[in-house]
């Protein structure tokens, strides 16, 4: 299952930066996912932990999570150019039947 498919859930996730701690509501569709999206719209932040919150039967429920130890910096993704068609010899030479 891709994250396309994957339920978007919301987080709280707490982090330092410039000195200060600081929260922010992220979508996620897990907590890892939420944190390397706080990562990449804060850089240089510290990650601190990750709440997320539901009510069931008219009582309230937190998870917190942890981060990771050392988190990474998420990879810059890579875009394809220009597309490049190559035409194979061979092609010319396969029979097509209708």
């Amino acid at each position: 299952m891709n994250t396309k498919d994957e339920i978007m859930k919301l987080y709280e996730v707490e982090f330092q930066q410039d000195g200060f701690t600081k929260s922010e509501n992220v979508e996620g569709v897990n907590p890892g996912h939420a944190f390397a999206k706080c990562i990449k719209s804060n850089p240089g932040a510290k990650m601190l932990r990750a709440t997320i919150s539901s009510r069931i039967a008219n009582r309230e429920f937190w998870i917190e999570y942890e981060a990771p130890p050392v988190p990474r910096e998420p990879e810059k993704s890579h875009r394809a150019g220009k597309e490049q068609t190559k035409e194979f010899e061979f092609m010319a030479q396969v029979p097509i039947r209708p």
